[in-house]
């Protein structure tokens, strides 16, 4: 699921930047990937 969230980021944004993003705030980064999980479970 996290690939999925990952390339989701990456398609709305730019390529990159879901890496970007978890490097330069872990903690919202995840927050936000649980949100994810929760919502296309």
């Amino acid at each position: 699921m996290l690939d999925a969230f990952i390339e989701y980021l990456n398609g709305i944004y730019y390529e990159g930047y879901a890496e970007n993003f978890k490097e330069d705030n872990p903690d919202t980064f995840y927050q936000q990937f649980v949100q994810f999980v929760n919502d296309y479970r």
